[in-house]
This record gives structure tokens, sequence and C-alpha cells, in this order.
């Protein structure tokens, strides 16, 4: 008898083996982050826009998409900032782990 690993929701989100970051899986990176974070991918992008500006935003989500699924895994305000913006839980200094280059995007937004 052999066992299977536990199912990874995010490398395999509907059993198939072709998660979010699975070969096959979403070419789009917001839905990818959404995927990561068990959120609306539509949420996930207005989140997006709050963080990082409207101008560029695509090209900004691009080149900062691996940090960003970092930093929303790591840091627990963050993660919150998302799933629960109510709670004002971003603290006003973003994340010590962002590069500086994402840390001055945060800041300005």
């Amino acid at each position: 008898m052999t066992t299977q690993p536990p199912r990874n929701p995010v490398l395999d989100t509907d059993g198939s083996g072709a998660g979010a970051f699975a070969a096959g899986g979403s070419e789009d990176p917001v839905s990818r982050l959404a995927a990561l974070t068990a959120t609306d991918p539509a949420r996930m992008r207005t989140w997006l826009e709050q963080r990082l500006g409207a101008d560029g935003l695509d090209d900004r989500i691009a080149r900062y998409e691996g940090e960003l699924a970092y930093l929303l895994l790591s840091d627990p305000s963050l993660l919150a900032d998302l799933t629960m913006p109510a709670l004002g839980a971003f603290r006003p200094e973003p994340p010590e782990a962002a590069s500086t280059e994402l840390r001055a995007i945060l800041a300005a937004h």
C-alpha cells in the first residue's frame, strides 16, 4: 500500500496536478497570487493597484510577483491587509523583507 502526500492547494488547485504554479498553470500573475492567498482575482488586482499604484501596474506586477508572493506568505500583516482590509492591519512601513525598490513603491501608495 502506498501513501500519497497531502494535496497542496496552491500547486494542485483542482486535483488535476495543474495548479496555479504547476506546469500548465495560469499564465496570469494576478491569478497566481490570488490562488496562493485563496483570494478572488478581482480583489487581488484591486489590492495590487492600491499598493503598487495604477500607473504601469501590469509591469510592476510582473516585475515583483515573486517577491510579493514571498511577502504575502511571510508577513501576516501584509496578508491581513489583503484578506481583511477593514482591520487596517498593514503597518505604515512596508515589510523590511521587501527589496529597496518595492519598499519605495509600497511607501508611496
